[in-house]
C-alpha cells in the first residue's frame, strides 16, 4: 500500500510539474494605428487564465505560456483605444508579433451643476476613515472601491479621486487610475475615463486627483474608483519584511492604506491580470464579521437648490 501511494503521489507531482513548464513565449509589440508609435502600459491578458503583462516604454510585452494556458483568447486593452481580442493559436509562438490599436474617439457630454447657493458642499463617496491596515499588489493588479450614489435623483458630477498612500513603500511611484460603472452583477464594468490617467503622489496620506474638468456624470447606480500598479522604473522596488518572518521579499510601488473593521463591508474589489473582478474577502475574518477595505474615495458635487 505504501508503494502504491508513493507512486500515485510521484505521478501527480510529475503531471503538475510538466503542466507548469514553460512551453513557449507570447511576444509582441503594441502600436498606435494612427501615429505608429509604441503604446506603453497597454494590458495584454490571457482571458480567464490569471496571467498577463503590461507593455513597456517600447510597447513590448512577453508572457510565458504553459500547458494549462496554451489556448484561448488574448485580450488587449488600453484607455483611449478600442479593445482587441485575438485567438491565442493565431499568434506566432516564440516570434514577435506586432499589433496595432485604433483610437476610440468619444465625445464627452458637458455636465452643468446649477445652484443658487454660494456654498454647495461636495460629498465624499467611498471609504474615508483612519488607516490600520495596508494593501500592496503586483504590477498589473487593480484594487477598486465602490462609491454609492447618495442621491441618485439629482444631477451631479465627479470632482476628484482620493487615495490614502501609506508609508513603507515607494509612495511616489506612478500608478494608473480607473473609474468604472457598476455592472448588472454589481462588479466594476465599463470605463468612465476615456484617456490614460497616470499619476504619482507628491505626499503620503491622502492624495487627490482632480478630474473635475473631465465632466464625468455620477451614474445612478454609483461607480468604482480603482488603483492599478504599473511598472515605470526599477528605482521603485523595495524590500518588505514578510509578515512575522525574518526574511524580506521584493515589492514594487506604493502601499495603499486600508481599514479592518466590523462596520464596513462590500466595498473593496480586486482584479489580477488575466482574471475577473471579485469581492475582496478574507474567510477567517468574514467568520467574525470583519471586513477589509481599501482607503479610496471620491469627491462629488450634486446640484442644490434653495
Amino acid at each position: 500500500m505504501k508503494i502504491k501511494l508513493f507512486f500515485t503521489i510521484s505521478l501527480l507531482f510529475i503531471t503538475m510539474y510538466s503542466e507548469a513548464q514553460v512551453l513557449n513565449e507570447l511576444l509582441g509589440y503594441i502600436y498606435c494605428n494612427e501615429s505608429k508609435l509604441p503604446i506603453q502600459y497597454a494590458t495584454v491578458e490571457l482571458v480567464d487564465n490569471n496571467i498577463g503583462a503590461l507593455t513597456n516604454k517600447k510597447g513590448y510585452f512577453s508572457i510565458s505560456l504553459t500547458k494549462k494556458n496554451n489556448n484561448g483568447l488574448v485580450g488587449i486593452r488600453m484607455l483611449g483605444y478600442k479593445p482587441k481580442s485575438l485567438k491565442l493559436d493565431s499568434w506566432s509562438k516564440n516570434k514577435i508579433d506586432t499589433i496595432y490599436l485604433i483610437k476610440d474617439t468619444i465625445d464627452l457630454k458637458e455636465v452643468t451643476i446649477s445652484s443658487q447657493k454660494i456654498n454647495c458642499p461636495p460629498y465624499l463617496l467611498g471609504i474615508n476613515t483612519k488607516s490600520n491596515a495596508v494593501f500592496f499588489e503586483n504590477v498589473g493588479n487593480q484594487i477598486a472601491v465602490f462609491c454609492k450614489n447618495e442621491n441618485n435623483n439629482k444631477n451631479g458630477k465627479i470632482n476628484s479621486l482620493r487615495f490614502y498612500i501609506k508609508s513603507g513603500g515607494k509612495y511616489n511611484a506612478p500608478f494608473r487610475v480607473h473609474l468604472y460603472s457598476v455592472g448588472k452583477d454589481g462588479l466594476p464594468n465599463e470605463e468612465l475615463l476615456r484617456e490614460n490617467l497616470i499619476v504619482a503622489a507628491n505626499k503620503k496620506k491622502w492624495f487627490e486627483v482632480d478630474v473635475d474638468s473631465l465632466n464625468i456624470t455620477i451614474p445612478k447606480a454609483g461607480f468604482f474608483i480603482a488603483m492599478e500598479w504599473i511598472y515605470t522604473d526599477e528605482s521603485f522596488h523595495y524590500l518588505s519584511e514578510a509578515n512575522r518572518k525574518k526574511y524580506s521579499q521584493q515589492q514594487y510601488g506604493q502601499k495603499l492604506g486600508a481599514v479592518e473593521s466590523k462596520e464596513l463591508n462590500d466595498y473593496t474589489y480586486l482584479k489580477r491580470l488575466g482574471g475577473k473582478w471579485y469581492k475582496f474577502i478574507i474567510p477567517n475574518l468574514q467568520k467574525e464579521s470583519i471586513s477589509y477595505n481599501a482607503l479610496i474615495n471620491g469627491k462629488v458635487t450634486y446640484s442644490c437648490e434653495e
